[in-house]
């Protein structure tokens, strides 16, 4: 289990950094009043990470086991995530676990797409109604 608490931590440090690039990006573009740029950047973002996150929605509903087992083969070494069916690891935490945990993760994703789209549709809505 070593190996997954090592996997974690490098994923949470990789979002970490881009968390931050993002606030740093975002605080920038309104420093500089450029938040007309900021606001096609983020839908272009969106755009972009919805088809991402869709594609994979609907690869995973086609085939989640062969996801699954690649995504173990590229982060761990050898056989040494699989496990007997009966060992308790297993029983806690079934395949249609991960399949379910992946399917809500990304429909929360396009759920955050929307959230960000709708947010530039309103900010994009209010400076025609300036002009």
């Amino acid at each position: 289990m070593m190996d997954v608490r090592q996997l974690t931590t490098y994923a949470l440090i990789f979002w970490g950094g881009l968390l931050s690039i993002l606030l740093f990006s975002i605080l920038l573009s309104i420093v500089l009043g450029e938040i007309d740029e900021l606001m096609m950047a983020l839908k272009n973002g969106v755009y972009i990470t919805f088809i991402f996150i869709a594609g994979v929605l609907v690869f995973v509903a086609v085939n989640f086991n062969f996801i699954f087992t690649k995504f173990h083969e590229l982060f761990f070494e050898g056989d040494t995530w699989l496990f007997h069916p009966s060992d308790n690891l297993i029983r806690l935490f079934p395949l249609r676990l991960w399949r379910d945990l992946f399917l809500f993760i990304g429909a929360l994703s396009l759920l955050l797409c929307a959230l960000v789209l709708l947010i530039v549709y309103l900010y994009n809505r209010k400076k025609k109604a300036r002009e």
